[in-house]
């Protein structure tokens, strides 16, 4: 009886648990604040004037900068701080102080 029990207690601790679900986290939208997206901070910044608006020396869009910066897994722009900017220089010092 000890080999079965010592057998079934492998396989149970063998299995962690599943992680918990991560809770949503609401839209600036949805909250209504300006959406923070990629596309919606490269909107503002053309209306800014912001030179991260403007395309890369090798043509890459600000968008597909900004997602490129999102997914790095090394640094995170503050789209929501960004979106509500009022202008270009505030926009750059929405991720100091992180």
């Amino acid at each position: 009886m000890s080999m079965i029990s010592s057998v079934a207690f492998i396989f149970v601790t063998a299995c962690p648990p599943p992680p918990a679900p991560t809770p949503p986290t609401p839209d600036a939208a949805d909250s209504g604040g300006p959406s923070a997206t990629c596309e919606a901070w490269c909107s503002h910044a053309a209306d800014l004037k912001c030179e991260a608006a403007k395309p890369t020396a090798k043509g890459a869009t600000c968008t597909v900068v900004c997602l490129n910066v999102q997914n790095s897994g090394v640094v995170v722009w503050n789209l929501r701080c960004r979106v509500a900017a009022t202008s270009c220089a505030l926009a750059d010092e929405c991720e100091k102080g992180k």
